[in-house]
């Protein structure tokens, strides 16, 4: 399977939580920070709010309007998150969502903050609070999207990402993760023009390009997810996984030996358990058994649960089995061997399940 390549990170902020956060700002009224930050002019990026302005040696930050209501935890929290503080930028954000529960900013900044601890169900719940809160932002419905995509709740992923496209058909994420999304449920068909949109909007990225092959691999188009392939790793030379998704559709092509050239120009700066497998993989397909063998041990001193690895040795063997006019049982059973290893890794196998069936008829299971 290719390896997907959609957009991670989120959107930003809308003009309703601009227009917000400009409410909160005094900016005729700035008070120095507690706590200075020393020499310097220091660029304060959290959800586009806080502007530090250097003040001789030491940053001011803009007071916060008296009026908005936990506007003041507000500021801390975002100013505790720079810092990298997020225990207590949160335990902030927290206590000035207590106070306003509708401070959209807070729960956007808050939001992030799960997001990028990998918590995406609490940032899908403050993302959607913000879909609640300011629904005619393309922005926020993104988001959402990409929390539930995350989640790999997919049917509400495509909801948002299509509210996201209503109110801008141009976003070029949108686009791209909507066909993703339609891909991953089954019907690359109905993604297919979605991807490719987003390469029209965004020729010049490299995922959008990579992303756009994933659904026409999908479709086994290889030629054209090739091309799509090519041109993502000329604008992104050094993302590995467009490098790996071409080797497999070379292969997908039979065209074993580009594929080999690709995993060995790889392997020159990159090593790990998988990237040896495919390698291993791709040497079997080419006809060279014994150097895919020590490639499929390497993987495995690398991950001894790579159970495609020992897949691959089982295929090795048996490869050598035939090789032997089928003369050789030690091979045979080392490909069963190696097969049943593979399913106490990872029982739901059913081609290894068959394999084991064909030529071990003694036992159907490991």
């Amino acid at each position: 399977m290719p390896v997907v390549l959609f957009y991670t990170a989120p959107a930003n902020r809308s003009n309703m939580q601009m227009k917000m956060e400009r409410d909160t700002v005094n900016r005729r009224r700035c008070t120095r920070l507690a706590q200075a930050v020393l020499c310097g002019t220091v660029t304060l990026a959290v959800a586009g709010l806080l502007l530090i302005m250097a003040g001789g040696c030491a940053a001011r930050a803009p007071a916060v309007a008296e009026g908005i209501s936990g506007g003041k935890r507000y500021v801390e929290g975002a100013l505790a998150y720079h810092e990298g503080d997020r225990v207590r930028a949160i335990a902030a954000l927290r206590s000035a969502l207590e106070e306003n529960p509708n401070l959209i900013m807070a729960r956007f900044l808050l939001g992030t903050i799960y997001r990028e601890k990998g918590d995406y169900e609490a940032a899908a719940a403050e993302y959607r609070r913000v879909v609640e809160l300011d629904p005619y932002s393309y922005t926020n419905h993104y988001n959402l999207g990409l929390m539930y995509h995350l989640l790999n709740r997919l049917q509400e992923a495509a909801v948002s990402y299509l509210q996201a496209l209503k109110l801008n058909p141009q976003d070029p994420k949108s686009n791209m993760n909507l066909g993703l999304v339609y891909t991953a449920l089954g019907n690359a068909e109905l993604g297919l023009p979605y991807v490719r949109r987003a390469v029209e909007l965004a020729p010049t990225s490299a995922e959008a390009h990579a992303n756009l092959a994933v659904v026409y691999d999908s479709l086994r188009d290889y030629r054209s997810a090739e091309t799509a392939y090519r041109r993502a790793i000329e604008l992104n030379p050094g993302r590995v996984e467009t490098a790996v998704n071409l080797a497999g559709c070379l292969l997908a092509q039979k065209r074993y030996a580009e594929a080999v050239s690709v995993y060995e120009q790889l392997l020159r700066e990159n090593d790990g358990s998988l990237l040896r497998e495919r390698y291993g993989h791709a040497l079997l397909y080419a006809g060279r058994v014994e150097d895919a063998i020590r490639q499929f041990e390497t993987a495995l001193k690398l991950d001894a649960r790579n159970f495609h690895a020992c897949n691959g040795l089982g295929e090795a063997m048996l490869a050598q089995y035939r090789q032997g006019f089928m003369l050789d049982e030690t091979k045979r059973n080392e490909a069963i061997r190696w097969w049943r290893k593979s399913l106490r890794i990872n029982p739901h196998q059913p081609r290894i399940e068959a394999l084991l069936i064909e030529y071990d008829r003694n036992t159907l299971f490991p």
